[in-house]
């Protein structure tokens, strides 16, 4: 073809620049809707049909191979189904209940995998164990049990001229102010004290024991209490919140999953009655999420004070008298006691524990899968050496640093950045003095201000209003790819961009050239200011790859859960009693 021909050179220009005849499958396409892709291939299909005679042919599921190809695209293995192969006598990595053998298909999962045992399975595996009681479940931390106890444990820490609340005053700030389920301000707390007679203006000061604002809430029982009124006091109403709760901890983005729950335990259909439409409806607009650290079982342990010898459940103790959790299970009270005989259990030899024996324990995955190759290790000792050894020794790692040390509030810091930035006309102080400091947990609303509400690559200013709707506009980004390293720091590893910038940008490290150019000049100022730290900088502008003295060195993060794992006063215990009460003959 001639030289000049437009086609020959548009070719070559292309061949260049490696762009000619991308692939379908990049990372590009992550910014396209499933839907266009979905539709896409139906046009496809239904083109190939006229020449490809077996994409209506039928098989034993009674659907065409054109049917099965649709299927097989929009087929998503349900979250709470997990894997599907399961190796003979394999332990502890997969839950789900099979009705039958041989292979899933999605047109064939329903046939092959019970569904409701495996949901079941799914919430027994993930719900974390207690930190006292080994083998109870932890509470949502959105329980009104839970709730109740994060309360009063922070109430009864409370004084006012070194000396506790009373318990009757305890109480009542209890019922009338965190009982509307609304936050309490330390500002709101001082004025109902003075309003109450018991502090003056002056005295707004001699108020300790809580840093600003109380961080905790009961908007379980807020909301409950809109919906149901005065009914939420009822002992069957707070049962049936507590399973709600329960449901909507475990499944929290399901929400057609959980209409049929609470409908047909609780509905009007249902045997109880317990609920109209209208109340699922404004239910199911309510969100829970994360798990608490104490089971139920746990705050209803009972015991007493030393002095009076008075009986009452832990909870109740909280309520009655001015003592938090810790004072509690000090020796001035039976609870520790209590407890001692609770956690007491059935010894087992070495050769007769098994993975499952370590879901009771309040133990991560990482460190529990080391306490589990401690265990295999130990039994191959045994079984080598034919009988038990007198001494086991495990390795602990040093630690350095400080502890204790007591972090600057959000708050205050962008306070103070703002006031000595030299930014616009636009009101930054005003906006963040409206906001409380429990605002600033959020990771999303943290990296906004440190980046001056804007897209940090691609310096576009960013809705508040869309970020905090959590409408998919916006991603946090980790500079330091996460299959690198696990740093999850907003202050050095994450930053906030548009999802589209995230998708374009995929998961590499350094950051692209013209991000860098562009947006160097931002980078910097944000930096001398001190809005991002001189770490995060140093990331987001590096230009070279990671060597391989930097990438071997990464394999450093594990020492983390190393000491986890020697360290937990569970794994120790666990790998002293299984290996040392061996019988001498162990083969």
């Amino acid at each position: 073809m001639p030289e000049d021909d437009e086609d020959v050179i548009y070719l070559k220009r292309e061949l260049e620049k490696e762009t000619l005849l991308p692939k379908q499958l990049t990372y590009e396409n992550g910014v396209i809707p499933n839907q266009v892709h979905l539709s896409e291939l139906k046009r496809i299909l239904s083109n190939a049909r006229s020449y490809l005679s077996f994409l209506g042919e039928k098989d034993e599921s009674g659907l065409t191979t054109e049917e099965r190809i649709i299927r097989l695209f929009q087929f998503q293995i349900p979250y709470y189904v997990g894997p599907l192969y399961i190796k003979d006598g394999e332990e502890g990595t997969k839950w789900v209940e099979r009705k039958a053998g041989g292979r899933v298909f999605p047109w064939n999962i329903d046939d092959k995998v019970d569904m409701e045992k495996t949901r079941e399975a799914f919430i027994t595996r993930m719900v974390r164990h207690c930190t006292y009681l080994e083998g109870e479940f932890v509470l949502p931390k959105n329980s009104l049990l839970y709730e109740k106890f994060m309360v009063l444990n922070e109430l009864n820490s409370v004084r006012i001229y070194g000396e506790k609340l009373s318990v009757q005053l305890k109480q009542q700030i209890y019922t009338d102010l965190f009982m509307t389920g609304k936050k309490v301000t330390g500002k709101r707390l001082i004025q109902y004290l003075i309003t109450e007679g018991k502090l003056t203006e002056e005295e707004r000061d001699e108020i300790t024991g809580i840093n600003e604002d109380f961080h905790q809430t009961l908007v379980s029982y807020g909301r409950f209490e809109s919906v149901l009124g005065e009914d939420i006091k009822k002992w069957k109403m707070q049962k049936m919140a507590e399973q709600i709760i329960f449901w909507g901890t475990v499944y929290s983005n399901d929400r057609k999953l959980m209409k049929k729950l609470i409908s047909e335990n609780y509905g009007e259909q249902s045997e109880k009655k317990y609920l109209t439409e209208a109340q699922i409806k404004r239910i199911l607009g309510y969100k829970w999420k994360d798990w608490g650290r104490l089971s139920g079982d746990f705050l209803e342990i009972e015991g007493c004070s030393k002095e009076d010898g008075v009986v009452m459940s832990l909870i109740q103790a909280m309520w009655e008298t001015d003592s938090n959790l810790m004072e509690l299970l000090s020796d001035r009270y039976t609870f520790p006691d209590t407890l001692k005989d609770k956690t007491e259990r059935q010894e087992k030899l070495l050769k007769e524990f098994s993975y499952k024996d370590l879901e009771g324990r309040y133990l991560s995955a990482p460190v529990k899968r080391m306490a589990w190759q401690t265990i295999l290790i130990c039994r191959e000792l045994c079984q080598v050496m034919g009988e038990q050894t007198n001494k086991l020794f495990i390795e602990m790692p040093r630690e350095n640093g400080e502890k204790g040390k007591r972090t600057t509030s959000r708050k205050k810091k962008f306070e103070e950045l703002y006031k000595k930035s030299r930014e616009d006309s636009r009101d930054w102080e005003g906006e963040i003095s409206e906001l409380s400091e429990d605002a600033f947990r959020s990771r999303k609303l943290y990296l906004y201000y440190t980046q001056k509400g804007r897209c940090m690559y691609t310096g576009h200013p960013i809705s508040l209003e869309d970020l905090l709707s959590n409408n998919g506009k916006y991603d946090i980004d980790h500079i330091y790819p996460r299959h690198f390293l696990k740093d999850d720091s907003p202050d050095n590893n994450l930053v906030l961009v548009e999802k589209e910038s995230n998708s374009h940008k995929s998961d590499t490290f350094p950051i692209e050239a013209s991000i860098q150019r562009e947006q160097r000049g931002f980078l910097k100022a944000l930096m001398e200011e001190g809005f991002i730290s001189q770490e995060k900088y140093k990331r987001l502008t590096r230009s070279w790859e990671f060597s391989d003295e930097e990438l071997a060195g990464f394999i450093n993060r594990q020492i983390v859960e190393t000491g986890q794992a020697t360290k937990r006063q569970n794994v120790l215990p666990i790998c002293w009693e299984a290996f040392c009460r061996q019988p001498r003959s162990f083969m």
